[in-house]
């Protein structure tokens, strides 16, 4: 018998990684949204049956989802979460949830568009036995996944130059269509493949990756001063030599 686990949030991560435990979970979803798919739906009070429970909602979400639902959690329960951000995260586990829930930090580093590629999921044990996360990381790697340990303030670091610049750039070519060319270069093709990839998630990711990581603004900043730079170089050519 697979052993229950609820999935809290089912957007479109939580639709792509639900098909990636049901061999081994018998998945449930807790989400606002009346959508159709083939899991089993669960309210707030049907929480306490779960021994594990996975944290899928947005990130500007998770917090007020925590509060509310940690009086329902199953006492000794595991809970799991997919953020792409881990610093605020991993606190709100720990300030929110019952002291006796197991908590592990987790950041699936793919997604729908990217599974072929890449299948790293960096993990964290937040407050847990050592078999437990043992076991998680078995888990994981069943699913066709390979962990990676990082801690919080590690992965928010890293991934604010890997991961919200890309965003970033990629955003910042979303008003651009970038058609196909004949003559494109393999720098101009790369382009449309980040802009193309990274507009297939929603805007509310891209904000929240840059809002909830304490580093990525730092790095933004330093983007922006560039540029600023390179204008005034392109400016300055213009004085020089009577460039219009």
């Amino acid at each position: 018998m697979k052993t229950p686990l609820a999935l809290i949030g089912f957007g479109r991560f939580g639709k792509f990684m639900a098909p990636l435990l049901e061999s081994q979970f018998d998945i449930h979803t807790l989400d606002p949204v009346n959508g159709v798919h083939r899991f089993h739906r669960i309210k707030a009070a049907d929480l306490h049956q779960f021994p594990a429970v996975m944290w899928c909602t947005p990130i500007s979400q998770m917090q007020q989802s925590m509060q509310q639902l940690a009086p329902h959690l199953a006492p000794g329960c595991t809970v799991i979460d997919t953020a792409s951000v881990k610093i605020l995260p991993s606190r709100w586990m720990l300030e929110c949830l019952p002291p006796n829930c197991e908590c592990i930090a987790t950041h699936p580093l793919f997604g729908p568009d990217s599974f072929t590629r890449c299948q790293t999921i960096i993990m964290h044990p937040l407050r847990c036995k050592a078999d437990t996360y043992t076991h998680w990381q078995g888990v994981f790697s069943q699913a066709g996944m390979k962990p990676r340990d990082m801690s919080p303030q590690e992965h928010d670091k890293e991934l604010s130059l890997t991961q919200g610049l890309t965003h970033y750039i990629g955003r910042s070519l979303e008003c651009l269509e970038l058609p196909n060319s004949n003559v494109a270069t393999l720098g101009y093709e790369r382009l449309q493949q980040l802009r193309e990839q990274t507009c297939n998630d929603s805007r509310q990711l891209f904000l929240d990756i840059i809002r909830y990581n304490p580093y990525s603004l730092d790095i933004l900043k330093k983007v922006t001063h560039h540029q600023e730079t390179l204008h005034a170089l392109l400016n300055q050519q213009e004085i020089d030599h009577g460039i219009k």
